[in-house]
């Protein structure tokens, strides 16, 4: 496993930023900076820095971390290549729409099916 990250977005995840730059153009640059953070700083510092959160290593989901009131949770699966850990960053939602318990488990439920549905695409390339 590399220690560098490389943060990649879906298609659904793509668009939901690129509505969010239009909503809202100061908070996409500062995303757009924090992931900028994750890929300098790699794997391990953005763990002990708690930019990224591992919230299911068993499944590999976790979030990368907008700090601040306002701020949003980026959920991605990761990937293991040669050369990097791939982040694919498949929801962007605003911290407030995933607060309770339950919610957070929906959101990550949805991240690892989106995890299966890649995995299994990439096996069929092979």
């Amino acid at each position: 496993m590399s220690e560098t990250c490389e943060v990649r977005f879906s298609p659904a995840a793509e668009r939901e930023f690129r509505r969010l730059a239009k909503q809202d153009p100061e908070r996409a640059v500062a995303l757009a900076g924090l992931i900028e953070q994750v890929e300098e700083n790699g794997w391990k510092l953005s763990t002990n820095s708690e930019v990224i959160k591992v919230l299911r290593n068993k499944t590999c989901i976790g979030e990368i971390r907008d700090v601040g009131s306002g701020g949003y949770r980026l959920f991605f699966f990761w990937d293991d290549t040669a050369t990097a850990r791939d982040l694919w960053v498949c929801r962007i939602i605003p911290k407030r729409d995933v607060e309770g318990r339950r919610r957070l488990n929906d959101v990550c439920d949805a991240v690892e099916e989106h995890r299966t549905r890649f995995l299994n695409e990439r096996k069929k390339k092979s």
